[in-house]
């Protein structure tokens, strides 16, 4: 099913930086949100409450593709939401990787890689997996991004069979989910460092 295995790998941390400027697809990128999305079509978006009180209630940002061929399919969905400085502080890499696991116990069947990253003004968690979707096999992609003032969730599955067509739409939306600041992506991927990096370097 995952025939391109290393590729995939990298789309955990797919982009670092987005440049607000150079966006001119549609996006998501609420004001309380320090992180941003962009989407080859608008997506949908919902809200949803987690009771009746309507107490605590947050928007669902989500994108369905099924290709022509309707051999594969793409879902993405995105919550962002305020946070504080001190939940900044709680989520360590190492609670973002449990998060992160927590978030797909009950969609991946086999998780291949779980990675996190440190970044100046924010921290990153990945994990890629296999999972079942009724008949077909899919590609699972889940992400949490943590700044000082918001956390976002992305989960993206490639449903059934990987196609040429299905794995470049579904590399560009994930290229395109990112930090919002003022560099471009080229100037900050140069900058990344994931905490495994880091962690080996000082174990050398």
């Amino acid at each position: 099913m995952i025939k391109y295995l290393p590729a995939l790998l990298i789309l955990i941390f797919s982009n670092t930086a987005i440049a607000q400027e150079k966006l001119d697809s549609p996006q998501y990128s609420p004001d309380y949100c320090q992180f941003t999305a962009e989407f080859p079509e608008e997506p949908y978006t919902e809200q949803r409450c987690e009771s009746d009180k309507r107490e605590t209630c947050y928007n669902l940002i989500s994108y369905t593709k099924t290709f022509d061929d309707m051999r594969s399919s793409i879902r993405v969905e995105i919550i962002c939401n305020a946070s504080t400085p001190e939940m900044y502080k709680e989520f360590t890499p190492k609670v973002m990787k449990a998060t992160v696991r927590a978030m797909t116990k009950d969609t991946v069947i086999e998780a291949f890689e779980v990675k996190s990253r440190q970044e100046e003004k924010y921290r990153q968690a990945g994990l890629l997996g296999r999972g079942r979707k009724g008949l077909d096999d899919t590609i699972y992609i889940a992400q949490l991004w943590i700044a000082d003032h918001s956390i976002m969730s992305v989960e993206a599955e490639l449903i059934g069979e990987q196609t040429q067509e299905s794995d470049q739409h579904f590399a560009d939306i994930l290229r395109g989910i990112g930090f919002s600041n003022d560099l471009t992506v080229e100037e900050d991927t140069e900058a990344a460092v994931t905490e495994d990096d880091k962690t080996t370097t000082k174990q050398k």
